[in-house]
């Protein structure tokens, strides 16, 4: 499974995002793609546990507002995860040991790399699905 999804990310590249969207809430992250350029119009990761995106240059409080028209240059699926990312919130850990409450998973391993423009997408995601096809990865 892993070399088809790979062949299929491997010709999705220089793609424009006219709309990215985080909803959490259904554990989802959806590309809307510009459907001029090709067939392909939404890329959805599903199964979404956790998420970094990494750019130094933008407000972290505009990441919609800012991706949306900007190219997908790359989008690469690592089998065992790209390695340990870890989020910390430290009142969170602050109040968990005060309570003596166990922390919980702050470590997570993404499986998937989307190179923007200037920026990098991070996602760990237990499906892809690439209009309408769904790899189970």
């Amino acid at each position: 499974m892993s070399n088809i999804l790979t062949e299929v990310l491997d010709n999705i590249n220089n793609k424009t995002v006219n709309k990215m969207q985080f909803e959490m809430e259904n554990e989802k992250v959806v590309f809307n793609l510009n459907p001029s350029e090709d067939d392909l119009s939404e890329i959805a990761f599903e199964g979404v546990l956790s998420f970094f995106y990494v750019d130094s240059e933008r407000d972290h409080h505009a990441i919609n507002e800012q991706n949306d028209n900007e190219k997908i240059k790359s989008i690469q699926y690592y089998r065992d995860g790209i390695g340990e990312f870890m989020s910390i919130n430290p009142k969170a850990v602050e109040e968990a040991l005060r309570e003596e409450q166990p922390i919980g998973n702050l470590v997570s391993i993404p499986n998937f790399a989307l190179e923007m423009r200037e920026s990098s997408i991070f996602i760990e995601a237990e499906k892809i699905v690439i209009d309408g096809q769904s790899y189970i990865v």
